[in-house]
């Protein structure tokens, strides 16, 4: 599966949630190393204010709240298996792998 095809349709759908800050796709796609088992890796970096209800804590509930809709949404328009993760700088599994092999493919201005 092509980068672009991904950073364009990821970036449309990106662009309707004011919450969303970056997008990054990484693991085996950004690798190009993929099978046709492979998911779609991507890890969202949002801005916990913009989302309605949003929590006092690191914003881990508002991620919660967002979580199934975005898994949905993204899983519709993919013929692969979409897998959603928060990008957080606190979670260093998340942040070693966009570190290591992610390409930034939606970024607000």
């Amino acid at each position: 599966m092509d980068i672009d095809y991904i950073r364009d349709i990821v970036s449309v759908w990106a662009a309707s949630k004011k919450e969303i800050r970056r997008i990054f796709l990484f693991g085996s796609m950004a690798r190009r190393d993929y099978g046709i088992e492979s998911d779609i890796d991507l890890a969202i970096d949002i801005d916990v204010c913009m989302v309605k209800g949003v929590d006092e804590g690191d914003g881990f509930a508002t991620w919660c709240l967002v979580l199934p809709s975005y898994r949905s949404e993204l899983g519709m328009m993919f013929s692969h298996r979409v897998d959603v993760r928060r990008f957080n700088e606190n979670n260093h599994v998340i942040r070693d792998a966009v570190n290591r092999d992610g390409i930034l493919i939606y970024e607000v201005d």
